[in-house]
């Protein structure tokens, strides 16, 4: 499985159970990222929106063994902006939460999985190549529930 699916499941998971508005998983410029709109809202913590940020290379370790120290940048970049400490202290609380959604997290692995096929060979013959949608936000819900 790819990497960056991986990671992105792991944010969308976090993100799901802090109950951020995620409106899907996709790829813009070949960089692959969750969407949420509500990430700097003041009703979510400090430390939710670190945990979030964390949750990426939380889904790595797990399925892995280790992370992406590159990929990790953006997300790390992040949360020193916002205030917060480097990335792995927030690293066992995301495992944590992706533990409790093991059945989730592998669900949306798996599609995420499969949908960036589908999508890549899509994207080939779009205007945008380089950007497609890979879940949106009603398949998220519907993984979510267990569907």
């Amino acid at each position: 499985m790819n990497r960056a699916m991986i990671h992105e499941a792991g944010h969308a998971v976090v993100g799901m159970h802090y109950g951020f508005n995620i409106a899907g998983i996709a790829i813009t410029n070949r960089l692959p990222h969750t969407s949420i709109s509500d990430f700097d809202a003041p009703e979510k913590t400090a430390d939710q929106r670190y945990i979030f940020l964390a949750a990426g290379i939380a889904s790595e370790t797990l399925a892995t063994g280790h992370y992406d120290q590159q990929a990790m940048g953006a997300d790390q970049k992040l949360i020193y902006e916002r205030g917060g400490s480097v990335i792995t202290d927030y690293l066992a609380a995301a495992q944590e939460i992706l533990r409790a959604n093991e059945g989730r997290l592998n669900r949306v692995m798996n599609q995420l999985s499969l949908n960036s096929i589908t999508a890549r060979v899509e994207a080939q013959f779009s205007s945008d190549p380089d950007s497609y949608e890979l879940l949106s936000r009603q398949e998220l819900d519907e993984l979510w529930q267990g569907g």
